[in-house]
């Protein structure tokens, strides 16, 4: 299915993308083997994989001089290489707006089959796509590529503007958890796809894919992940793929990470303090900032004048 023919069908109501996230929700979740096939027969497809069964991905260099890289996970929690027993081939079902589990032992895998989905789908933009293995136990795959293939990471960071993946719960939202960034990245972002920041913590292989630009997370529309209670907002995916299929046609400026932005994410990685303490902290100072902590902490009250 052409990008074409996708915002065509826009305008036929219903949900246009039914065939293309039926064929990856209905793709086992003990494996990955054939979303790796799958992505692994596009033109130009570059893949490599080493010793540990998860040390894997799939990088199609995309043709745009302002390219930014898309990226998904192809493992969910179910995966038998994480010691998940082999789970019965049950189909999702789907009800007029949204997927669910029809097993009570597990959910469907939307996390992160249905980014894999939109990757897919988005595949002909010019841009850059990056598939990797599991990251759901650590971040392997990601992992793997920044340790045994330094020069291709070198080129992910050098040559795109920015790293989107396609993760996140939620509609309409993204996620920095564990990302450096820069507020004007942030502020860009929210204004070009208009979204609001997530709600949900976690972490994502942008904390090992942007060593030199910044990322985020984007809601590709499910929730509840990682439980047998895990569903899938179909609206929620589809707006998402009309914004970023706009937002791709644009030239967009590069964001790199300044060594102030990525003091301030690493000191909140060190120390994870209530976000109103580093707001604080910025707009008074560290001594105002560690005398009101102080006082908290001794259940003294705050000194008037």
């Amino acid at each position: 299915m052409s990008n074409e023919s996708n915002m065509t069908a826009f305008n036929d109501g219903g949900n246009p993308y039914r065939d293309l996230l039926e064929t990856f929700l209905k793709l086992p979740l003990g494996g990955t083997d054939e979303i790796f096939a799958l992505f692994s027969s596009l033109p130009g497809a570059i893949f490599k994989e080493g010793k540990h069964p998860m040390e894997r991905f799939v990088y199609i260099p995309g043709t745009r001089k302002d390219r930014v890289l898309l990226t998904a996970h192809a493992d969910t929690v179910w995966d038998e290489r994480y010691g998940v027993a082999p789970l019965e081939p049950i189909e999702p079902k789907c009800a007029i707006s949204f997927y669910f589990s029809a097993s009570y032992k597990h959910g469907i895998g939307a996390d992160d089959r249905v980014g894999c989905a939109m990757l897919w789908g988005l595949r002909n933009c010019g841009h850059s796509i990056l598939l990797t293995d599991g990251e759901e136990k650590g971040k392997i795959g990601a992992r793997y590529l920044r340790k045994h293939h330094k020069k291709l990471y070198r080129e992910i960071n050098r040559t795109h503007r920015m790293i989107l993946a396609l993760d996140a719960p939620g509609s309409s939202c993204y996620l920095l958890n564990q990302v450096d960034y820069t507020n004007q990245f942030r502020d860009y972002i929210e204004d070009q796809l208009a979204i609001t920041p997530g709600l949900m913590g976690g972490g994502s292989d942008l904390e090992i894919l942007c060593g030199r630009i910044c990322g985020a997370n984007l809601g590709v529309g499910y929730i509840n992940p990682h439980r047998n209670v895990e569903m899938f907002i179909i609206q929620g995916w589809n707006d998402l793929y009309r914004k970023l299929y706009d937002f791709l046609q644009k030239e967009h400026p590069r964001f790199p990470i300044n060594k102030r932005s990525r003091f301030k994410h690493g000191l909140a990685r060190l120390f994870p303090l209530p976000a109103r303490v580093y707001r604080k902290l910025r707009r008074e100072g560290f001594k105002a900032t560690a005398a009101a902590v102080w006082r908290r902490l001794k259940g003294k009250p705050r000194p008037k004048g």
